[in-house]
């Protein structure tokens, strides 16, 4: 009889929940809602860039080249591609008249006719574009 009493009771109470639901989503509005509009997309297509990519030689590093804002560069120095491992060296760089200089971490490199060459201290990397 306890099991009644309580479910009829849960039932009275839970019941005008129920028609209120019905109620709204009949469509009735109580609020005006606003209307948004969208503004157009201004399309921008990506320019070509030769010095953005991966690069790759002898030496067991390879480097992921980004442009970031303005007309810098960012190199991030791995073991390989496609690994989960931190970077060896995140180097920033500028662009000059014919070049990009890259320094940071203790590396200095420059990308130059299609060759990236980076040294540290008496090591130096060639790397080729893949």
């Amino acid at each position: 009889m306890k099991t009644f009493n309580v479910i009829t009771l849960v039932l009275l109470l839970a019941g005008p929940s129920w028609s209120a639901e019905k109620a709204s989503s009949d469509g009735a509005k109580t609020e005006k809602s606003a209307r948004k509009t969208e503004k157009p997309v201004v399309f921008v297509p990506a320019t070509p860039d030769p010095i953005t990519g991966d690069w790759q030689g002898q030496g067991g590093v390879v480097a992921q080249v980004v442009a970031t804002t303005g007309e810098g560069y960012a190199a991030n120095l791995l073991k390989a591609f496609d690994t989960g491992d931190k970077p060896i060296a995140i180097l920033k760089g500028e662009r000059s008249k014919d070049a990009v200089t890259f320094t940071g971490d203790g590396w200095t490199g420059a990308i130059q006719d299609g060759r990236f060459t980076i040294h540290k201290g008496g090591d130096a990397l060639d790397l080729r574009q893949q």
